[in-house]
């Protein structure tokens, strides 16, 4: 490792059974102020670098200004083993014990105290359930968190189908799901495509229900804890405007207390140098900017401040479909 690298990085093996697998980054400099501790969770099955090794960029990024992480892979991802002792035990119960472990070992060897913790889709699911459970999490940024679609995501997504070409064109070559719906059921589907049906599209495990999901938004500002959503428009079937989440939980007192983002250029695992940049510019000036408590403590406030709503400026849908740049492969090597 170059001796000018601002940031020092180390494989380390721990949990109850040693079966968990991960790398620190920490800042070689100590920082001027505490700083909270970061955990990455995988995003799926991808191995701990993440997609377009997406972690690796964001930790190094951060251990830049001063905030040391862990990325690590949970049991059966990547390097990390199902040990025996958890063979029997649901996913779940799986993630919530390694995640637990993860901050343990921090808080052992790394002296951490305070948590942010996130990641992408199922990462971003996994770190919400464990920031209600955990008072230590000060902290979350969730990318692309799987959230219900709204009256307005019908609105928008209809009206964006109205005008697209290729919506008209699976509409008369029989392709489009509602005429393959209504032909299934006129039994003349076969004579289409020859298929009787769809596969499902199964949710993952991680996926947090509605009102889970709202009971969890409620305790974490209630204990006043930091959240930066990022959402894409690669989820389009889940999600496709900037305020859909503020619209699915109206009654949630986010207040200051939250940072939203909608990259209406990017897709789902933000492909490409100028995404990635554009991603960590967002998480490390959010972490650097956020003032977490050396504890998960509330910070006293009297009552939650009015919704402030973060937002890009918003775009034609049209404009952009027609400036969109190609964007290229990301940094190449193997990640860690």
């Amino acid at each position: 490792m170059s001796a000018l690298r601002p940031y020092a990085e180390e494989p380390v093996v721990f949990g109850r059974d040693h079966s968990l697998v991960g790398v620190t980054c920490r800042p070689v400099a100590p920082p001027p102020a505490p700083r909270p501790f970061v955990i990455f969770l995988n995003a799926g099955i991808i191995h701990r670098s993440g997609p377009n090794r997406m972690t690796v960029r964001l930790a190094r990024a951060l251990a830049r200004v001063g905030v040391p992480s862990l990325r690590f892979d949970l049991s059966g991802i990547g390097d990390s083993i199902v040990p025996p002792s958890a063979a029997a035990m649901s996913i779940q119960e799986r993630v919530s014990i390694d995640i637990d472990d993860a901050m343990a070992f921090a808080r052992a060897h790394w002296g951490a105290e305070t948590f942010v913790m996130g990641g992408l889709c199922s990462g971003a699911d996994n770190a919400l359930r464990t920031a209600a459970r955990s008072s230590d999490v000060a902290g979350l940024f969730l990318l692309d968190l799987n959230v219900c679609r709204t009256s307005g995501y019908y609105v928008r997504h209809v009206a964006r189908r109205l005008f697209d070409g290729g919506t008209w064109r699976n509409v008369f070559t029989g392709r489009h799901p509602l005429v393959r719906a209504m032909l299934a059921r006129a039994g003349l589907r076969r004579a289409v495509d020859g298929s009787a049906h769809d596969d499902p599209a199964l949710p993952h495990d991680a996926v947090v229900p509605y009102d889970e999901m709202r009971a969890h938004l409620h305790h974490l500002m209630a204990r006043d804890a930091r959240l930066l959503c990022i959402f894409t428009a690669g989820l389009e079937a889940q999600y496709n405007y900037r305020r859909q989440f503020l619209h699915l939980f109206p009654d949630v007192p986010f207040g200051d207390r939250l940072r939203l983002r909608y990259f209406a250029d990017s897709d789902h695992v933000f492909t490409g140098s100028t995404l990635q940049e554009r991603l960590t510019r967002e998480v490390v000036a959010w972490v650097s900017e956020t003032a977490f408590p050396a504890s998960g403590e509330p910070s006293g406030r009297d009552a939650p401040a009015t919704v402030r709503r973060y937002s890009l400026t918003p775009r034609s849908l049209l404009r952009r479909r027609g400036t969109q740049r190609a964007f290229g492969s990301s940094e190449s090597g193997r990640g860690r």
